[in-house]
């Protein structure tokens, strides 16, 4: 039995480059509920929960840094470094925040302040002592736009990043090519293959494709098909979700900075795979450490309030001269933060009151986008996001 955990979207910045002033608390405006401010105790709680857990490997999906911070990437570096040393192999793909980013930042008072970035390079060196192309056991050599990672003989990890500035998010005709090759190798081989990328392999909302879903995906959804590959792993969407495609089964992890703050259990055996979610616990990590922060002894209730929160701010923006009553405003964006919450979380399925919040909308927001939106996210079958059981 093999156990891979699968965290994605860290979106973590250093303490030395923020602090609750003017500057940051403006940034967070405009989020979409990360809890950026706490993403430093975030990291350090699931750091001890894997040094717990001890699984077989731990795969980073991208997207580790805010804006691919140089003192960010050091920091998570770092911290990857006492897994390893743990002996728990720490496998990283790096995200389109990660790598050359013109918007690293720190935000210190009023000023937001350009910081440095890393290059490709740079971040394989900062990775490599965890998990990088020089230090864990391939099953094949490196290649441009990703790598293989041997999670058992007969079980390998394929990794395909289309994060590089020659082809930003897509697919090229020589990394389909190189990836050809491996599943080639895989099937002389009877060895089985899953695979990983930040970028979604198939859309997954029809709102929540364009600038998700990788260029030329359906090339490598093909290959898996001819080569019987049952199984991809990402993130980038924020939003916990999986969804079948003619025989191959995506799952997307949502943010661990985004309540409810978990991460993904895969637990193989032999042909079989089982997935589900798992929260951080950082309450226990508070009282272990000796935090006395009170935000942090009642996470799980502070980071739910302070996300929805921040999203009625940004919705309450839609109905500025609207002539709506006060009362059905609060009603309308009350409503669609806790739609927004189960969605990001993946348990749009034990809604009850959805049925109630849509109507609603419809009724007093007739011509509103949200009402486009809702549609979108509840044509899906609605379904438990948290737990998958496939064959691989």
């Amino acid at each position: 039995m093999t156990t891979l955990v699968i965290a994605t979207d860290l979106h973590y910045l250093a303490s030395e480059l923020r602090d609750r002033g003017e500057a940051f608390e403006l940034l967070m405006q405009f989020s979409d509920g990360r809890r950026t401010e706490y993403s430093g105790e975030i990291f350090q709680a699931f750091l001890n929960e894997m040094l717990w857990l001890r699984p077989d490997a731990l795969l980073v999906t991208g997207d580790l840094t805010f804006n691919g911070e140089r003192l960010s990437h050091e920091r998570l570096s770092a911290g990857f470094l006492l897994l390893r040393k743990a002996g728990i192999p720490v496998i990283v793909l790096p995200g389109n925040h990660d790598l050359d980013n013109r918007m690293a930042g720190s935000y210190i008072g009023g000023e937001a302040t350009p910081v440095e970035s890393v290059t490709r390079d740079e971040f394989l060196c900062y990775y490599s002592l965890e998990g990088g192309a020089s230090a864990r056991p391939v099953a094949e050599d490196s290649f441009p736009g990703g790598f293989v990672y041997a999670l058992e003989e007969d079980l390998w990890l394929l990794c395909v990043d289309v994060n590089g500035n020659e082809a930003p998010c897509s697919l090229t005709d020589a990394m389909l090519s190189r990836i050809r090759s491996v599943l080639d190798k895989a099937r002389r081989r009877n060895v089985r293959v899953i695979g990983a990328s930040h970028q979604n392999l198939m859309p997954h909302n029809s709102l929540l494709s364009e600038g998700f879903v990788m260029d030329r995906g359906e090339k490598l959804l093909a290959l898996y098909q001819e080569y019987g590959v049952r199984l991809h792993m990402s993130g980038h969407m924020h939003v916990q979700h999986w969804r079948e495609d003619s025989g191959v089964t995506e799952i997307v992890t949502s943010a661990l900075t985004i309540p409810p703050c978990q991460y993904g259990i895969l637990t193989i055996d032999g042909n079989r795979a089982f997935y589900r979610t798992q929260p951080v616990n950082v309450e226990t990590w508070a009282e272990k450490s000796g935090n006395a922060d009170p935000n942090l002894k009642n996470f799980v209730k502070y980071a739910s309030a302070a996300c929805l929160d921040a999203e009625k701010k940004k919705l309450r923006m839609e109905f500025a001269g609207s002539g709506l009553l006060e009362s059905d405003i609060e009603e309308l964006v009350s409503g669609m933060a806790r739609v927004n919450q189960a969605f990001f979380a993946g348990r749009l399925y034990s809604m009850e009151e959805s049925g109630r919040i849509r109507a609603r909308w419809r009724e007093l927001a007739p011509g509103s986008f949200w009402n486009l939106y809702m549609d979108s996210i509840f044509g899906d079958r609605c379904k438990n996001e948290n737990k998958v059981d496939i064959q691989i």
